[in-house]
């Protein structure tokens, strides 16, 4: 792409997502966006489910110009570098090092950074990214730097081995520790995973990086990228995190939660530039919560969706109720999916028709109360 199109192909991408909020003409996205929704209510429930949609069509959008700006010098002359002054860049290219770093903003370029300031490196990533994308990763570096881009195959067994060698030999590795692939996936059912506190909940979060930095005794350099402005492009370079001299498994929850702790207060400040609410469910600690008060028994005079725990979605012609704490869900026919879609945009008037479907509702506090005045 050349670089003079920067601008107005951004500009493009803005205006694409600006005023969507309505994702159900395309079942993927629609799917998506529930499970994101889901993801935000657990994770950051002082944002009310009013605001999602809002939310994740600037998802979409920070995620299609980090594609975009993964191959413009437009975008590079944009960035800044927190902290990234010549104690930091001596330490990165004399010694390795692990830069771990999270899905936010525009966090391509980083590889770029690191290549124009001639930082070795190797790319950990996990076998689909490098088979979907490895390539264009590869051209693009090779256009900035002259030099192909070094990776490992993370969901490779013998991937371990490789990254110690590589570390042994003076080049540094670059892991993205929020990721769904790669080493050792981020399941709940994984060994490889330690439960951390993050945000508003608990996750099943990668230890691997930490037990790697104290195998190899190198230090870890957390970088967070984001922005502030569709001008302005940040990569925060935070101080080193020595590991622990001992206890390789003792220690990794505490530093792999001291990493995560670095990045929470910009994914709280700008929830919109992280692409880990599309995949957070995977690795979520299931919390079923307190179990609400019981159904007072009285019908008042109009009710809604409680979209802050329950959400819908449709794939093909079936359609489903989502429970959010829990992530289930339950197939609903379509005359029950038709009242809770009008629920969830105008509240609903009880009729003698409807009176049983909405007690039972009711009962299972899938609508609530109308909080304002009842105009239908």
């Amino acid at each position: 792409m050349p670089s003079n199109n920067y601008a107005t192909e951004r500009d493009a991408i803005i205006r694409q997502f600006e005023n969507m909020r309505d994702f159900s003409w395309n079942e993927q996205l629609n799917g998506q966006f529930a499970l994101a929704g889901a993801n935000l209510s657990n994770f950051l429930p002082h944002i009310d489910a009013s605001a999602h949609a809002a939310l994740f069509a600037k998802l979409l959008t920070h995620k299609k110009l980090g594609v975009l700006e993964q191959g413009s010098i437009y975008a590079l002359e944009r960035l800044t570098a927190e902290g990234f002054q010549g104690p930091v860049v001596r330490q990165l290219s004399r010694g390795p090092s692990i830069i771990c770093t999270f899905h936010t903003g525009s966090y391509r370029l980083l590889n770029i950074l690191l290549g124009t300031q001639r930082i070795p490196f190797v790319l950990v990533a996990g076998e689909a990214i490098l088979s979907s994308e490895g390539l264009l990763l590869d051209r693009i570096f090779r256009g900035f730097t002259g030099s192909g881009l070094p990776t490992i195959n993370a969901s490779d067994p013998r991937s371990v081995f490789r990254m110690l060698r590589e570390l042994k030999q003076g080049r540094s590795l670059v892991f993205y520790i929020d990721g769904n692939s790669g080493s050792g996936e981020a399941t709940r059912d994984n060994s490889n995973t330690c439960i951390i506190p993050l945000l508003g909940a608990r996750v099943h979060a990668r230890k691997g990086i930490a037990v790697l930095a104290a195998k190899a005794q190198v230090p870890v350099f957390p970088v967070v990228c984001y922005r502030p402005a569709w001008d302005d492009i940040r990569l925060k370079f935070f101080d080193p995190v020595e590991p622990a001299l001992d206890g390789q498994e003792t220690c990794a929850p505490a530093l792999t939660r001291q990493l995560y702790q670095l990045a929470e207060p910009i994914i709280t400040r700008c929830p919109e530039q992280w692409e880990g609410w599309l995949y957070l469910h995977k690795t979520a600690v299931i919390n079923a919560g307190d179990q609400p008060a019981p159904w007072n028994g009285h019908l008042e005079t109009c009710y809604q969706l409680d979209r802050n725990s329950f959400s819908l979605l449709t794939m093909g012609k079936k359609h489903f109720l989502m429970r959010k704490n829990t992530y289930s869900s339950f197939e609903i026919g379509q005359d029950l999916y038709n009242l809770l879609d009008r629920s969830s945009a105008l509240p609903i008037v009880p009729d003698d028709q409807e009176k049983s479907v909405i007690t039972r509702l009711l009962q299972e506090h899938v609508l609530i109360k109308f909080k304002n005045n009842c105009r239908t």
